[in-house]
């Protein structure tokens, strides 16, 4: 039996020393599910509750042992990569062969199952295996020799996990980060083969979720993996362990555990979920029918005035949706700056992966910008000036939120890229001859059209390929690009290298592998594609998709040429080929933020698309619409999946209101200004979340709500709360603002500051000490007195003027 470890300042269940007694369970739970008593803990209510969720599912569950087999495939696979762990891993760990060991425990992460329809484990995702596989000799090597600690038993559990994360970067993170998630997938999933009974497979958003019924404190450390973490993991899972068997289930180990948390969590709809469900939501990718989801609005703008942290707050919004469980899982103690950090850098990750696109508005933007539209463009074939309809952002971000892979080649794991050459093909017009694609998806081969006919296959050089050429009754010189086009597909390429093949050259629409040498095809005179490659075809997406979830820049219009490295990113090559989810998954987000919506002309911008934006009008609705573009002709529809976010900047006079149409098609949030967010904050014992507060209510009275001053202006001050950044913030954008907001009119602002009030020498901006009359002498009748006014520039330096606009009179 399991050992049971309390918490510290947790009482033990009272059930708990009668398994250290050997007492038969059986004998005091005579009937399966009811306890013959209960304790009042959080753990207690956390495990019926959980219970309840498992039972819904599986109502007629039995034990763990006696599952039907749709109940029990879950765990075949995971007793499978146990047995193959200590068949290859085990052996070189023992013997101390290091590099052999690296090697078989990062295989192992994807082999293919026997129990998993032929595809590798997901427990470890994909991204963080591709991590560990572009480790060299030496990091491998290390990773063995880690990983042999990590697994001593003998050893303290916190100190081994510890001193496993903390070496395991250092030899990752030259090149990749490794991320917080991929520290607990990969730690827990050695121990959990390693040691089945004594440890559990640590899956980031169901097991926090998970864990937090049963210790409501729990959370995980986002900095990254603790042994700390571990070890209170480990403890609630055998005392949930300990507890299933109470009631009767016989859990044979942590395996069990772990699916019974993973079923109680994740696939169960919750009618009445309570707090801390709405908290620890993660809205995982793939979810079970009915299941419920966070309901984030589709679309949403964040409106307030300048300075209130709307454009950060998008990071936040955008994380909410792609991923949840990093919002949730900062630490309660971790200051404003640290927990902005790791949103953000999370938030770049998701960006450099083509899931978050940003844009700003502004006077100059327009449809053709945002939709699509006519731009010129150079031939590099011709050098003939050409005009082609082009995607704009929102239609490409559309577009990628659609795309379905609609063929695929089974891959045994990641497919491996390094040794491997990319080359671009055009297989014919994407326009006019749709049927050479087609046909080459159907038959697995890659056809071009240069070459007027010509059999290339006895060709040796380039030289070959130009008097073949000349046979053929098409005469070219060596330089000319047919014969470079030609000398590439029978030359060049080679069995093993990959095949992009492009949609005019800002999509793409299918990713193959060469598999044989070049052979001519005979066509039978019905067109010249007749020299062709055999090919695998790997990936193949309808609609195609934007070249920048491949590229760094847009293909070239030549029929075939190599995309190296820098050109194509292999990052997000090797993320389009990782394996596919065995199970259907619902389509992944897609998060656009249109930065100061209302600076542009929103209406000239959506133009039809207004309506289509629409939650009740998106794909897949009942009531879905769709148009037909007025330049490419295409009908398009909006996708579910595309999430719409939103700033509007209140403060800004130069714009005319927003459209009512828009309005009404968007979830409206406010972002006034918060001065309890400065709350601590102190100048030299001056309060600057109550000198925001006065001001703006100021501001409020003398003009209105919506030209109040942010917060975010004083925020620099948490660190550097000296007079002089005080005084920067107030001459280089507290006065700058006021002037804006009141037309210069100084006497409010005067007001707004409490000038009116002070002592001469404390007022920041005050009357002139001159006058019309002796500027322009008495016969010059102008009313200009009110425009004197003057900025002290020594005023911003004394406190005496900051506690004058709380207090008034400064002596």
């Amino acid at each position: 039996m399991l050992p049971l470890q309390a918490h510290p300042g947790e009482q033990k269940n009272a059930y708990a020393p009668v398994f250290y007694q050997g007492k038969k369970i059986r004998d005091l739970f005579p009937r399966k599910g009811e306890s013959t008593f209960i304790v009042n803990d959080a753990f207690e209510q956390g495990y019926q509750r959980l219970k309840s969720r498992f039972l819904e599912v599986y109502p007629d569950f039995g034990t763990f042992a006696s599952c039907a087999e749709n109940e029990e495939r879950d765990r075949d696979y995971k007793d499978e990569l146990i047995t193959l762990f200590r068949e290859r891993v085990r052996p070189h760990l023992e013997s101390g062969g290091w590099l052999d060991a690296g090697n078989a425990a990062i295989a192992l992460l994807s082999t293919p199952l026997a129990h998993g329809d032929r595809k590798p484990q997901n427990i470890v995702g994909w991204r963080y295996v591709g991590v560990l596989r572009e480790l060299d000799d030496a990091g491998r090597g290390a990773f063995g020799q880690l990983l042999a600690a990590l697994l001593d038993e003998g050893a303290d559990l916190e100190q081994r996990v510890g001193d496993f994360v903390g070496a395991l970067r250092e030899i990752v993170e030259p090149k990749n980060r490794l991320l917080p998630a991929a520290q607990r997938s990969i730690t827990g999933f050695f121990l959990a083969v390693s040691e089945p009974t004594r440890h559990i497979f640590l899956k980031t958003h169901e097991m926090g979720r998970a864990l937090a019924k049963l210790d409501p404190s729990f959370r995980w450390d986002s900095s990254g993996l603790t042994g700390r973490n571990v070890v209170r993991v480990e403890q609630l899972a055998r005392r949930l362990f300990d507890r299933l068997t109470a009631d009767g289930y016989e859990p044979r180990d942590l395996i069990d555990v772990q699916s019974f948390l993973w079923v109680a969590t994740v696939y169960v709809d919750d009618d009445t979920p309570e707090e801390e469900d709405a908290q620890m939501e993660a809205t995982p990718l793939s979810r079970a029918p009915g299941a419920q989801r966070i309901d984030i609005p589709l679309n949403q703008i964040l409106f307030g005035p300048p300075g209130t942290g709307k454009t950060f707050t998008t990071v936040a919004k955008a994380l909410e949706i792609l991923d949840p469980a990093c919002v949730l899982a900062q630490p309660e103690d971790a200051t404003e700056d640290a927990r902005r950090a790791r949103l953000k850098a999370r938030f770049d990750e998701l960006a450099d992966e083509g899931l978050i696109q940003f844009v700003t508005f502004h006077q100059s933007f327009s449809y053709e910008d945002f939709i699509e539209g006519i731009r010129a463009e150079s031939d590099p074939e011709t050098q003939q000036l050409r005009y082609v309809v082009a995607d704009g952002l929102f239609k490409k971000v559309c577009e990628a939120a659609r795309a379905r892979v609609v063929r695929q080649a089974d891959l045994e794991g990641t497919l491996e890229l390094s040794g491997r050459r990319v080359w671009k093909l055009s297989l014919g017009d994407y326009l006019a001859e749709g049927h050479i694609f087609t046909e080459c998806m159907e038959r697995g081969i890659a056809l071009m059209g240069f070459g007027a006919g010509a059999d290339f296959s006895a060709c040796r050089t380039r030289q070959d390929i130009v008097y073949e050429f000349a046979n053929a009754g098409e005469p070219h010189e060596s330089a000319d690009y047919p014969v470079t086009a030609v000398n590439t597909i029978v030359l060049q390429m080679k069995p093993g290298d990959l095949i992009v093949v492009t949609e005019g050259n800002l999509k793409f629409r299918a990713i193959g592998e060469i598999t044989g040498d070049y052979r001519w095809v005979d066509r039978g005179g019905a067109d010249h594609y007749t020299q062709g490659r055999p090919v695998r075809w790997l990936r193949v997406y309808d609609p195609a998709l934007p070249y920048e979830e491949l590229m760094s820049n847009r293909f070239s219009q030549m029929t075939v040429y190599e995309l190296r490295p820098g050109s194509v990113d292999l990052e997000k090559l090797r993320r389009l080929l990782s394996p596919l989810p065995a199970t259907s998954e619902p389509p992944q987000p897609r998060v656009l933020i249109i930065d100061e919506i209302n600076r542009g002309n929103v209406s000239r911008i959506f133009g039809e698309l207004i309506t289509l934006i629409e939650p009740s009008k998106r794909t897949g609705e009942p009531e879905a619409l769709s148009v037909t573009l007025p330049y490419s002709k295409d009908t398009f529809s909006v996708p579910a999946n595309v999430f719409l976010i939103g700033t509007m900047n209140t403060a800004d006079r130069s714009l005319s209101g927003l459209d009512i149409a828009l309005r009404r098609r968007f979830h409206f949030t406010e972002m006034p200004p918060r001065a309890d967010v400065l709350t601590g904050i102190e100048v030299e014992g001056l309060d600057i979340s109550e000198l925001l507060a006065i001001m703006n209510q100021r501001i409020e009275l003398l003009l209105d709500r919506d030209h109040q001053l942010g917060h975010t202006y004083f925020l620099p001050l948490r660190t550097t709360p000296t007079l002089d950044r005080l005084a920067s913030i107030f001459r280089s954008q507290v006065i700058p603002l006021l002037q804006e907001y009141f037309f210069e009119d100084w006497q409010r602002i005067a007001w707004v500051l409490n000038d009116h009030r002070k002592s001469p020498g404390f007022q920041f901006v005050a009357r002139a000490t001159y006058s019309a009359a002796q500027l322009l002498g008495p016969d010059v009748d102008v009313a200009a007195d009110t425009k004197l006014w003057r900025i002290d520039a020594d005023a911003f330096h004394r406190l005496e003027s900051y506690q004058g606009i709380l207090h008034g009179q400064s002596a």
